[in-house]
């Protein structure tokens, strides 16, 4: 494997390896936060004219500081919980909300991949290969954490908060579950097992190797 699966930006201290890492974040951050909110202004729960992160391509909007900080430590992260105007009671419709950033995510993952199957055998490139492979990484990281770690402020984790009619305990459920992603990380960096993100890093690996065989 040429580049770390995930590309943990702490172990890539490199001022391009920052750069390049940080703006692919930037990216899978925006392709995230704006499918939520395409989907949520397309099903009528909110309204571009009042929540300004819809249709914004401003990645600040959609980044959750927590998110970022795990980034840096982990080659994971997520957005900003999406609050839509409109209470959501449709179950299907606050399933496929939750669940469309993290697979627009992994649709942009392969669009990356067949861009970057196709450049490789027409042309010669080398710092463009280097981005385009930490781009495809993030996607994919940010992808499948978001599908296969049910924490919250992970989407799944969220999902299954609005399932359970958690809504009006932000300030509880939050903090809570940032604390708990934190404890399982450092839990397995001092023991130096990986029973959470191993299998999770498993599968993205395999999702790797399958776009870019």
């Amino acid at each position: 494997m040429k580049y770390d699966i995930p590309f943990a930006l702490i172990h890539h201290l490199a001022v391009d390896d920052i750069i390049i890492a940080l703006l692919a974040f930037a990216f899978a951050m925006l392709v995230s936060g704006e499918a939520q909110g395409y989907l949520t202004y397309l099903l009528g729960y909110d309204d571009p004219a009042e929540n300004k992160r819809i249709f914004s391509f401003n990645p600040l909007l959609h980044t959750d500081p927590f998110g970022l900080i795990t980034y840096v430590l982990t080659g994971f992260g997520w957005t900003r919980r999406y609050l839509p105007e409109k209470p959501i009671e449709n179950k299907f419709h606050l399933f496929i909300l939750h669940l469309s950033g993290p697979i627009a995510n992994l649709l942009m993952a392969n669009i990356v991949g067949s861009i970057l199957y196709i450049v490789s055998k027409i042309a010669d490139y080398m710092g463009e290969e280097k981005a385009m492979s930490v781009l495809l990484i993030t996607n994919l990281c940010v992808g499948f954490y978001g599908l296969l770690l049910p924490i919250p402020p992970m989407p799944m984790g969220n999902l299954i908060r609005g399932l359970l009619k958690s809504h009006g305990k932000e300030k509880i459920v939050y903090p809570l579950g940032v604390l708990t992603i934190a404890a399982i990380f450092a839990f397995e960096f001092l023991t130096g097992s990986h029973p959470v993100s191993g299998p999770i890093n498993f599968v993205i690996t395999k999702a790797y190797l399958f776009i870019i065989p």
